[in-house]
Parts: structure tokens; sequence; C-alpha cells
């Protein structure tokens, strides 16, 4: 790894303290975890011990794999209003609906 750009190092073999996550470190997936679940928190979600979250009477999954999410829940409205919440916040890119789910 190198250096940041413009960054002049006094010493060969002087290292860099990070301050966040860097996308491709092992650490960002955690990273990533941390901040996606904090954020779902703060809108009301609450955490199952089943690995979805719930919101109220109604039941909404939100399936994550590394940087990728498949919601599902019965009312359109209500995961348009997800999306809307997760795009204010991040940038994400919305492939419409599921096709195919293939799960090994």
């Amino acid at each position: 790894m190198l250096p940041p750009e413009g960054y002049l190092c006094a010493q060969p073999g002087q290292v860099c303290w990070l301050k966040r996550s860097l996308y491709g470190l092992k650490q960002a997936c955690r990273q990533w975890n941390i901040e996606l679940t904090s954020k779902l928190e703060s809108h009301d979600f609450t955490l199952s011990p089943h690995d979805h979250f719930t919101k109220g009477t109604s039941f909404l999954a939100l399936l994550v794999y590394v940087d990728d999410i498949l919601i599902t829940e019965p009312s359109l409205a209500c995961i348009q209003e997800v999306k809307t919440y997760l795009d204010r916040l991040f940038t994400i890119k919305d492939l419409g609906f599921a096709k195919y789910f293939l799960g090994l």
C-alpha cells in the first residue's frame, strides 16, 4: 500500500494510520455491516435474533451479502420507503425485482 498522493514520507518504511476503512481491506466488510446496522436501528428497525429486521407489526427482511441487499416485504410501499431511506444515506443502484435467488 502506498501513502496518499501528495503525502511526503520522511523515512522509508514509515506507516500511515487509517482513520476509516478502505474498500477492499479485510476490515471493510465488518465496518460496512456496523454502519448499515446502526443506520437501520436509528430508523426504528430492530435486529431480531433470526438475522432479520422488524419494524412495528410488518415483517421486512434485508438479505445482505457484503454490499448487496435484497429487500423482501409484502408491501411495495414499505420496500420503496426503505429504498428511499437507504438512497439518502448511501449511493445505491436499484436493479429491480429479483428474478432468481441462489443460496449455496
